[in-house]
C-alpha cells in the first residue's frame, strides 16, 4: 500500500472494498493469509510511518499532531494512545529520544 494512501482518513476496510469493487468479506478473505485483519494492517502501517516521520530530523519542526494527521490520524489523543501502546512511549517522548533531544 503506498504511504500516500495512508493519509486519507477515509481509508478503512469498507472504503477499500468499495474502491476495489469487492465486498468486505471478499477483501478480508483475500488479505487474511498475507496481512491479517485489514483494519489492523492499516493502523500498523500508519503507526510505522508516523514513527519513521517522528524520528526524522527533517520533520523536527512539525508537531506531533501534524505528523499524526499526515498519516491519517486526525484525532491526536487517539493517536497518542495507539502510539504509546505500540511502542511503549508517547510519540513526543519517542521523538525526543530518536532525535537525541
Amino acid at each position: 500500500m503506498p504511504d500516500a494512501a495512508l493519509a486519507d482518513a477515509r481509508l478503512s476496510p469498507g472504503f477499500l472494498a468499495a474502491r476495489l469493487g469487492v465486498s468486505r468479506r471478499r477483501l478480508y478473505q483475500a488479505c487474511a493469509a498475507e496481512i491479517g485483519p485489514v483494519a489492523g494492517y492499516i493502523r500498523s502501517r500508519r503507526l510505522e510511518t508516523a514513527r519513521e516521520l517522528l524520528g526524522s530530523p527533517e520533520l523536527a519542526g512539525h508537531t506531533v499532531a501534524e505528523v499524526a494527521a499526515d498519516v491519517g490520524f486526525p484525532d491526536d489523543a487517539h493517536f497518542n494512545r495507539l502510539f504509546a501502546g505500540e511502542y511503549g512511549v508517547p510519540p513526543g517522548r519517542y521523538r525526543a529520544i530518536a532525535l537525541g533531544s
